[in-house]
């Protein structure tokens, strides 16, 4: 195949490995990437499962690549993939047309599909792996998203230090820098415990975080506010009691289970640690939930199954809303009287797209990789979160007229997405 006249001599143009990558992305698997542009063609492209390192793209460098780099997260799955660019990173429009993209791809790489590009606020998450999963320290780690969602229940200015430090450590973890998150992590569990004590403030972010001082986060919640809690807690208990001797006579083996926690949960009422009684009271509820009849439980085998497909769902409907914004702005880019309402749709879209990438998968995660006996408040967590991601696209006037919309009517958004989250909440029980 004859060179260009600008190629650069002796650079292969696809990084090694980025083959297999690619038809992995096929698959539905979500994948990291490297793209180096000049002018109004692409010169090289490496596609990872880990996220880019800058060390990378000096390297690119130094081996003689030249053009502008763009770093970012390449979802979809069969044909229609999507390079997200995230405008967090610096990037505000497409480093190419997509056709130069396509081109590239099937002339060097001799991969055939359907390549857009995507510019969204943030990128989307990269799901941890079966090899992530094997991890302990993983492990932990997922299972302090339930924490994080109480801490920001009761803190949302806390929103910003937990976001990055999280973050950070993900990234460290599926790096495979054990070592340097290990301590990360230990600061963050010490850090989530201050907050659930209520004793946090202006305090010194987890250990290596690039994170700037947070402001100070209120130690407690107004006097009168406590009580008003405490004895909607203490009611909520009250109101347990029938069903906790019920359950006890039916299954007497499971006594200590049950009263052992609501012991704890009178302590906490009386030392005013609301939070976790709170949290307790959700567990026990959980767990007689479970022992009545037809009660049920999480099928681990189906959820995990469950999930992997959830994950396959959602990052379909993400690459379909990012192709359907391109779409979208290619229609009307020409078009000044639109401007307004164009970019109107587009912020509307993005707020869509970053409503559908939530942490669901990770809070099936804790679930599945947590004792029988730890998973009833984190059963309740991902329930709710599948509550509020059916109801918006349920009630949603843009959500509602995605599915079969005039600029792509054979598109299928909100039926796939609502079929996965019930598959889900049947596996929870």
């Amino acid at each position: 195949m004859a060179r260009d006249e600008d190629d650069d001599d002796g650079l292969p143009p696809i990084g090694e490995g980025t083959e297999g990558h690619l038809e992995d992305a096929k698959k539905g698997k979500s994948r990291c990437f490297l793209l180096i542009c000049k002018g109004t063609k692409v010169k090289y492209l490496k596609v990872k499962k880990k996220a880019i390192k800058k060390s990378e793209i000096a390297e690119a460098k130094k081996q003689g690549y030249k053009g502008d780099p763009y770093i970012g997260v390449l979802t979809g799955k069969g044909m229609e993939l999507v390079f997200n660019l995230a405008i967090a990173d610096g990037y505000d429009s497409e480093p190419v047309k997509d056709k130069a993209l396509k081109d590239f791809l099937e002339e060097k790489a001799g991969f055939k599909c359907k390549p857009t590009f995507a510019i969204l606020a943030k990128l989307p998450e990269l799901p941890f792996d079966e090899e992530d999963l094997s991890h302990p320290l993983v492990a932990r780690f997922i299972a302090l998203s339930e924490q994080v969602s109480l801490v920001l229940d009761k803190y949302p200015d806390a929103e910003t230090e937990l976001a990055n430090t999280t973050a950070e450590i993900r990234g460290q973890l599926q790096d495979g820098e054990f070592d340097i998150a290990e301590p990360r992590v230990n600061a963050l569990e010490a850090r989530l415990k201050e907050f659930l004590s209520g004793v946090a403030a202006s305090a010194t972010p987890a250990t290596g975080s690039s994170t700037v001082s947070q402001s100070p986060v209120p130690q407690t919640t107004a006097p009168n506010e406590n009580d008003a809690l405490r004895a909607k807690l203490q009611d909520a208990l009250n109101k347990l009691v029938p069903q906790l001797k019920q359950a006890i006579e039916k299954f007497p083996d499971r006594k200590v289970e049950l009263l052992g926690p609501v012991a704890q949960i009178k302590k906490q009422l009386e030392d005013g640690d609301l939070v976790n009684a709170r949290a307790g009271l959700l567990s026990v509820g959980q767990m007689l939930k479970s022992l009545a009849p037809g009660g049920g439980g999480v099928s681990i085998m189906k959820l995990g199954k469950a999930r992997v497909e959830w994950l396959t769902t959602r990052d379909q409907a993400v690459s379909d809303l990012s192709r359907l914004k391109t779409i979208i702005a290619n229609e009307f880019a020409d078009d000044a009287e639109q401007a307004g309402a164009l970019s109107s749709a587009l912020q509307i879209l993005d707020e869509l797209i970053a409503t559908v990438e939530n942490d669901l998968h990770e809070q099936l995660d804790a679930i599945l990789n947590s004792p029988s006996n730890d998973r009833s408040p984190l059963v309740i967590i991902a329930k709710s979160t599948i509550a509020a991601l059916v109801d918006t696209l349920d009630n949603n006037e843009v959500m509602q007229e995605i599915d079969g919309n005039e600029f792509d009517p054979a598109m299928k958004v909100v039926g796939p997405l609502k079929a996965k989250l019930q598959e889900v909440s049947a596996a929870l029980g």
